[in-house]
């Protein structure tokens, strides 16, 4: 994300909220599927290791 909205550089704080959008808005729905499924997997983990270590279970 950062490299698309940085290709060229924002000239107004506006103007980086503008591509922040459209480069979130171009994301695939299956990435942001994929991104969200690994997250709630890793907070099951997480729970389950009553907040302690558990990337070894990844």
């Amino acid at each position: 994300i950062k490299n698309s909205v940085y290709q060229i550089a924002p000239t107004t704080a506006e103007d980086l909220k503008d591509r922040i959008r459209q480069v979130c808005r171009s994301i695939p729905a299956n990435v942001l599927r994929k991104a969200v499924d690994a997250f709630d997997k890793r907070l099951q983990l997480c729970n389950q290791q009553n907040g302690g270590t558990f990337e070894h279970l990844l």
